[in-house]
């Protein structure tokens, strides 16, 4: 680990998990509320990722994410995107941008918590789906009842 508890990129830490690949995305809106979006997708190369970002995310945004190379050249796209980055095996902040992807990593550690603690995973695609869309809904309705 270095200094600022960040270990190094070649350790690839975490736990290997067997299923689908979830991309994710996330808004503070105006009223405070997160508009989380998730995404099942079958890869995480720029081909499958660009038209969810684009679909979902306005032109002349600010996007602040990790530097994975399928979003490298998100200026470039022709859709006024400002691209901030933070490259984690140096820093959570950025120290000159100040980008963070602390927002969207807060939405995973929910989502993580709801799926794989209570729930212990999910059965099926169309499951974990569903279980995407809800925590979409759920964050943009907090104080609304749980599903029956």
């Amino acid at each position: 680990m270095h200094g600022n508890s960040v270990p190094p990129a070649s350790s690839n830490y975490g736990e290997a998990v067997d299923g689908p690949w979830v991309f994710g995305m996330v808004e503070q809106r105006d009223d405070g509320l997160n508009d989380f979006r998730c995404f099942q997708v079958a890869r995480r190369d720029r081909a499958t990722l660009r038209p969810i970002i684009e679909a979902n995310i306005a032109e002349g945004t600010t996007i602040m994410s990790d530097e994975w190379r399928a979003y490298r050249g998100l200026e470039g796209w022709g859709m006024g995107y400002t691209h901030l980055t933070v490259n984690h095996s140096e820093n959570f902040v950025d120290p000159d941008t100040r980008a963070d992807t602390q927002r969207v990593e807060r939405c995973w550690f929910t989502l993580k918590l709801k799926v794989l603690k209570l729930r212990h995973g999910y059965r099926s695609v169309r499951e974990l789906e569903g279980l995407l869309a809800e925590c979409w809904w759920r964050g943009l309705h907090p104080r609304a009842f749980a599903f029956q």
